[in-house]
């Protein structure tokens, strides 16, 4: 079993996790923030990223995806990513 704080998120996205001890700074309204892009897509977690409780929030998300699908039940999301719902729905 594998439980998670505030969800996970896989796909074609790009969300800005804001961290204290980050070592990029990016620009965020008229102030400069510390933290790090997370990719969707990325190999080495083909289960999907854990989003922080600090990035509840969410200061910034990218993406070229046209639908995003919300999923309740994490056993239900990684069937989905087991049966290959990513590669049958690409943007």
């Amino acid at each position: 079993l594998l439980g998670s704080a505030k969800g996970l998120v896989r796909g074609h996205v790009r969300i800005w996790e804001p961290a204290p001890a980050a070592p990029s700074v990016e620009r965020v309204g008229a102030h400069l923030s510390r933290g790090c892009w997370v990719d969707g897509m990325d190999p080495l977690e083909p289960r999907g990223r854990c989003i922080a409780p600090a990035c509840a929030h969410l200061v910034r998300c990218e993406s070229v995806a046209q639908t995003v699908l919300v999923v309740e039940k994490e056993t239900v999301f990684h069937r989905l990513l087991a049966e290959g719902v990513l590669e049958r729905h690409r943007p």
